[in-house]
């Protein structure tokens, strides 16, 4: 079932996206693309999440091509790919659709064990089109495990 979501999700992205070769007239050029917020906090249990991105301006040309990079905070961490996973990072583009709003989404993977929350910092790198606003913002992923309640999720009818 999850395989059968990226594979949609891919194939949605596809429609919605352009490729960076094949750029519209110039404009303006005074885009400015970031992130909305400085700091995003998610529960591990959350699962597919979207950081939305702001863009201003008119881009010098269309898509505004962009990479995401991430880093744990904390050297003792696992590896990214054990924490959250992209649905896409590198090649991202926005084509400038104001019913479309950019945005980074990835999965957090919930680990099942109790640990410290974590700290993911995502940064714009590589942007082609226009300039980098807010060009980083900090992820916490507060771990689910260390409240019982959490670990009850779930729809539950008690009866008497």
């Amino acid at each position: 079932m999850k395989t059968l979501k990226y594979i949609a999700l891919a194939a949605v992205s596809t429609l919605m996206l352009a490729s960076c070769d094949n750029k519209t007239e110039e404009g303006a050029g005074d885009a400015v693309i970031g992130f909305a917020k400085d700091a995003y906090t998610f529960k591990e249990s959350a699962g597919l999440v979207r950081i939305p991105m702001s863009v201003e301006g008119e881009a010098k040309y269309w898509p505004i091509c962009f990479d995401i990079k991430a880093e744990i905070s904390v050297s003792d961490e696992p590896e990214i790919e054990n924490i959250i996973h992209f649905t896409q990072a590198t090649g991202l583009k926005y084509a400038g659709n104001p019913d479309a709003p950019a945005y980074v989404e990835f999965s957090i993977i919930d680990n099942l064990e109790i640990n410290d929350n974590r700290t993911v910092k995502l940064t714009i790198e590589n942007v082609k089109g226009a300039t980098v606003g807010t060009g980083s913002t900090v992820v916490e992923i507060v771990d689910n495990d260390n409240n019982p309640y959490d670990r009850l999720m779930g729809t539950w009818s008690l009866s008497a």
